[in-house]
């Protein structure tokens, strides 16, 4: 039952991305951007689907650029996909901390690969809502912005253990990761 659940999730994860859900703003051709970073701002759902493993959507929109007076705009809703690496710690404060890697799939072919080190701060001992800090690099890798990298920091909360709902605060991607 449970591997059905699955195939299901991801079934539904797919059409999310190739259907009329998951949109590019039209303004998202790579090329007015040849040599300018982007800055973005944006907002993450995601569920647990299984441990370790989280299943969402982000919308992301490009803010004015810190590096040019310029800037055209992209507005992208996106598949997300997360997997919990090996490895937890505790840090100083009492946060665990952990390293994630997520997959962002969008409607044009946009892939970028995040690896992700986040801290999470639980309310009370039962771990059922508490808080996230992710800071993350970014690589795009498929789609008009490929070969480009860069730097996201996110933040957000985590209710019953398998619901987040994230902000991304300050991100950019640019052509050659500066």
């Amino acid at each position: 039952m449970v591997r059905i659940f699955r195939i299901f999730v991801t079934v539904c994860f797919f059409l999310l991305i190739f259907s009329g859900g998951a949109t590019a703003g039209s303004d998202s051709d790579s090329d007015a951007y040849s040599d300018e970073c982007i800055d973005i701002k944006g907002k993450a759902y995601t569920n647990t689907i299984d441990t370790g493993v989280t299943l969402g959507y982000v919308d992301l929109k490009s803010t004015k650029s810190k590096k040019s007076k310029k800037s055209k705009g992209i507005n992208y809703k996106c598949g997300l996909f997360g997997t919990t690496l090996p490895g937890i710690e505790i840090d100083e404060n009492g946060g665990i901390v952990l390293s994630i890697h997520h997959t962002i799939v969008c409607k044009d072919h946009t892939q970028m690969e995040l690896t992700t080190n986040a801290t999470i701060f639980w309310d009370s001992p039962e771990m059922v809502s508490g808080s996230i800090r992710e800071t993350s690099s970014i690589f795009v890798v498929g789609g008009p912005f490929a070969g480009w990298s860069g730097e996201a920091v996110i933040s957000g909360t985590i209710d019953d253990s398998v619901l987040n709902d994230l902000v991304v605060e300050d991100a950019f991607i640019c052509p050659d990761g500066s």
